[in-house]
């Protein structure tokens, strides 16, 4: 686009691009996730090939908080957000990721009421809000609002974040669906480099202790 002015063009999907304009006319070039980069056309010349690359700008996430229609940082932001790390999901040996938030978010009560592995534990953000109507958070898995049924569809070890929003100023961006809290999901994305092969395997043996029990035999059973 043209530098101080709302006035551009947009790249085709190979990254061409043509656009006319007079000498010294300063271009910006951006990009979501890229910084911006300026060029200024020279002058004296009819047509000119101005081919660039564009840096990446990803912001780390403990710096700062991606909401709805903007980028601010982490001290700015009044509402209450917690944020957890994929070491803490990956350390903790459970089935799925809602058993790992347990005693991690300050606030956030994980209770199982079943010892079944595929049951979904009961998720409540600062006690319970309704009698009669649901208490559930809303679950948004990379922008998409999910539902406690598909936890166990998601491996824990693909999840880079999990981000706990608590009060209204949080939430609000999310409509009435928020009112019991929010528990923004954010997994792994491709990142450039060398392949990385990782495996974790957990074990689990469980014996009867038959040391203390006085057994019957054939004939006293």
């Amino acid at each position: 686009m043209i530098s101080g002015s709302a006035s551009g063009v947009s790249t085709l999907t190979d990254g061409s691009y043509s656009i006319q304009v007079a000498p010294g006319t300063t271009l910006t070039f951006q990009y979501i996730g890229y910084k911006a980069v300026e060029y200024t056309v020279p002058d004296g010349r009819t047509q000119v090939t101005c081919n660039l690359e564009m840096q990446s700008d990803t912001q780390a996430l403990e710096d700062v908080v991606v909401i709805a229609y903007g980028v601010r940082k982490k001290g700015t932001i009044a509402g209450s957000v917690s944020t957890v790390k994929a070491e803490k999901i990956e350390t903790t040996p459970t089935a799925a990721f809602d058993q790992a938030l347990q005693g991690q978010v300050p606030g956030l009560t994980v209770l199982s009421s079943s010892g079944e592995p595929s049951k979904s534990a009961e998720l409540t953000i600062r006690g319970t809000n309704s009698i009669n109507a649901g208490t559930d958070p809303l679950f948004v898995l990379d922008g998409i609002v999910i539902s406690a049924s598909d936890f166990n569809a998601i491996n824990p070890a693909d999840i880079e974040s999990l981000s706990v929003l608590k009060d209204a100023s949080s939430t609000s961006i999310y409509g009435a669906r928020a009112a019991n809290g929010v528990v923004v999901i954010t997994t792994k994305m491709p990142k450039k480099g060398s392949i990385q092969i990782s495996y974790t395997l957990n074990t689990s043996i469980q014996t009867p202790d038959l040391s203390s029990y006085n057994l019957m035999n054939s004939k006293e059973l």
